[in-house]
């Protein structure tokens, strides 16, 4: 298959397209990625441009036609609502090709996003709580529906010797990576007192002076963000409601993978993957459990050790992208199989 992927390609947005290409790659498919910010929306005269009402999409929909001219894909897969409704059309019109879109955080509602989803010849979604109300055959359903957890790649997750210099400049008694939401800024707050450390963009945290002193403005990505996984005691992951219900952070599996402890809210998603409580993770089902839970895996590193170790084995036998990437490029490719018929 030769598919195109369009997604946000900066690294300090997200790094699973690159893993995604690289396995199909693997499996003999042509993979090309075309990426949205770096080539668009980064670009000073195209930022310009977007700010002007329906220039965004229209640039976009521009960019994406030429590469598909040149690289004539079987599948376009939109890692975003990238395009609108008619230029999704337009698309597979001209192109000849089979629409695909994956969808991160629960907006069904944003943009164009329902039409664009109902209009895809496969959806692939990230939180399990959504599958049942996008997959159907009637009512603008789609029958194609999969669903991707968040993942690990161990060649780049994965335990680290670390200098001194190391320890102490990613070193934290509680490390958070990720941007501010409503449920963070009511969480993080009851773990300054345990040494937390927030990496993110200082500018989401302005409105907010109590937590400036927390924050590390640099990005992370890459190597950075493994060495953070590794210097810190606890790895705290939480999801903000507004956007999954039920699904697997990235970071969980790529701290575990990366032989860090992690201490994440439950979600469904967690549990139906085989992880259990005090076992190969630690999770929480309130604020208050989350505090308390810092304040004694903190206390007693035995446990975190024991604990992490069996994360680690989970994960590398279920969640990596080695385990999952093939599973998915096969779907696709019986949909196109089936398209193409």
């Amino acid at each position: 298959m030769k598919i195109l992927m369009v997604a946000y390609m900066n690294p300090t947005s997200s790094d699973y397209p690159v893993f995604l290409g690289t396995r199909w790659r693997m499996m003999g498919h042509e993979v090309r990625h075309f990426s949205a910010d770096l080539e668009v929306v980064d670009e000073p005269l195209y930022g310009f441009l977007g700010s002007i009402q329906h220039c965004f999409h229209a640039l976009l929909e521009r960019r994406i036609d030429a590469v598909c001219a040149k690289f004539n894909p079987d599948i376009v897969l939109l890692m975003y609502q990238f395009l609108n409704l008619e230029a999704v059309i337009r698309l597979k019109r001209k192109h000849g090709c089979i629409v695909g879109s994956y969808l991160d955080n629960n907006y069904l509602l944003m943009g164009d996003t329902a039409p664009v989803l109902s209009l895809s010849d496969f959806v692939i979604v990230h939180d399990s709580y959504v599958k049942p109300l996008i997959q159907g055959k009637e009512g603008g359903r789609v029958e194609n529906v999969f669903y991707l957890p968040g993942l690990a790649e161990p060649s780049e997750h994965l335990p680290l010797e670390l200098s001194e210099e190391d320890k102490t400049r990613y070193g934290a008694d509680i490390a958070f990576v990720g941007l501010r939401g409503p449920d963070r800024l009511t969480a993080l707050p009851r773990l300054a007192k345990y040494g937390l450390r927030v990496w993110g963009l200082a500018e989401q945290w302005n409105d907010f002076p109590g937590m400036h002193s927390l924050i590390e403005e640099e990005p992370v990505y890459g190597l950075k963000k493994t060495k953070i996984y590794n210097a810190a005691k606890i790895v705290l992951s939480l999801e903000e409601k507004t956007k999954q219900i039920n699904s697997i952070n990235p970071r969980i599996p790529e701290a575990l993978a990366s032989g860090g402890f992690v201490l994440c809210n439950w979600t469904k998603d967690l549990e139906n993957a085989g992880f259990r409580d005090g076992e190969n993770i630690a999770w929480f089902k309130s604020f208050d459990e989350m505090e308390e839970k810092a304040g004694f895996y903190l206390a007693h590193p035995d446990k975190r050790s024991e604990i992490s170790g069996c994360g680690r084995q989970h994960v590398l036998a279920t969640l990596t992208y080695e385990k999952v990437a093939p599973g998915i490029a096969r779907a696709m490719e019986e949909v196109l199989s089936s398209k193409c018929s």
